[in-house]
């Protein structure tokens, strides 16, 4: 992402990994190109995180999913994002539901789509609070 600074830490420890998620989370809701981006790093950070854990190599990932060494530090750096056949593949692998990858946008309530703060329609809710009131008559 231009302009925004991403993740500075080598990302080598589970803390250094959960920090940089921390620091992603804030970023959240600058723009909408920006949200996928930061989405991409942060499922990347959590690969990242597992293989980590459990102690497997980049190389070794890859090969149990069928994909290059490469590709498994692009997933990690954010710099490409998983397709949901892969996500399911390392899920499998790496022994974690599909929803760990997305757990941290999940805890901090991070949404794609904008919600309304405000009913915009104020007919409509004294309506239906009429009608709540006449059917407890």
């Amino acid at each position: 992402m231009e302009g925004i600074p991403m993740h500075r830490r080598t990302n080598t420890t589970i803390e250094e990994v959960n920090k940089s998620i921390e620091e992603l989370s804030l970023q959240w809701n600058i723009s909408e190109k920006d949200n996928l981006k930061v989405a991409t790093c942060i499922i990347g950070l959590q690969l990242r995180k597992i293989r980590l854990m459990r102690g497997r190599t980049q190389s070794r990932v890859a090969k149990a999913v069928n994909v290059t060494f490469q590709q498994i530090q692009k997933y990690e750096r954010g710099q490409n994002a998983i397709s949901i056949n892969n996500m399911m593949k390392l899920s499998e692998y790496l022994e974690v539901s599909v929803d760990y990858f997305i757990k941290p946008l999940e805890d901090k309530q991070l949404t794609f789509l904008k919600r309304r703060e405000n009913n915009v329609y104020p007919f409509k809710e004294r309506f239906m609070e009429k009608q709540t009131h006449q059917s407890h008559e």
